[in-house]
């Protein structure tokens, strides 16, 4: 399921992209009817600031590893740890 709804907020995600894109760089076309090489950099400058945006956004989700700081460990994190302590301590031999 995770992965079908990822697939579609792709799929939208594109799809807005892409006529934002197009309306921008189609806004102001040549007498020809062509768009102007400024409108490819306008969109350009627009996509970049939306992947700047969205950026700041991931930045600001919390992630797994902070969200669980307060959390007593599980049984499994407290083993790893031991055994990780238990092989730091043993001499390394030749």
């Amino acid at each position: 399921m995770a992965t079908g709804m990822n697939a579609n907020i792709r799929t939208i995600g594109g799809a807005i992209g892409a006529a934002v894109v197009s309306g921008v760089i189609t806004a102001h076309p040549q007498a020809s009817g062509l768009p102007r090489e400024a409108g490819f950099t306008m969109g350009f400058l627009v996509l970049t600031a939306i992947a700047l945006a969205a950026a700041l956004a991931a930045l600001a989700v919390p992630s797994a590893r902070r969200a669980s700081a307060g959390r007593r460990p599980s049984t499994a994190t407290i083993v790893e740890s031991e055994l990780a302590g238990e092989f730091a301590t043993v001499p390394a031999t030749r």
